[in-house]
């Protein structure tokens, strides 16, 4: 089931305020940890720039993947297997080659593989 535009987008604000949180506890901590002095409110300020980054990341990529970018990437799959691959299981060996590569030529589609030993 595809999510609406809007429950994509409220789904990536509650994660990332979550994220939020946790950045600037973490953040706060490491910057003490090596001995990197910032006041709080720059630490919010950098905190709530990397959120709205983040947000905005989430939302596209989650719209990316809900839209015809999968679509195109699933067919730009199957296209590049099907040139690559084969799914038959009979094939002849062609040739052994001195590094142990295997040549083996399919009965059905007549395409060539190599494989290592």
């Amino acid at each position: 089931m595809k999510q609406s535009k809007l429950m994509s987008f409220i789904e990536a604000v509650v994660n990332t305020f979550i994220g939020l949180l946790i950045a600037y506890f973490a953040q706060s901590w490491f910057l003490k940890l090596i001995d990197v002095h910032i006041s709080d409110a720059q630490n919010w300020a950098l905190v709530w720039f990397m959120t709205v980054v983040s947000i905005a990341r989430s939302y596209m990529l989650r719209r990316a993947f809900n839209s015809e970018f999968r679509l195109r990437w699933n067919g730009w799959l199957a296209m590049w297997k099907k040139q690559f691959f084969c799914d038959h299981d009979e094939g002849k060996i062609v040739e052994v080659t001195f590094d142990g590569e295997t040549i083996i030529e399919c009965s059905h589609c007549g395409k060539v593989f190599q494989f290592p030993l």
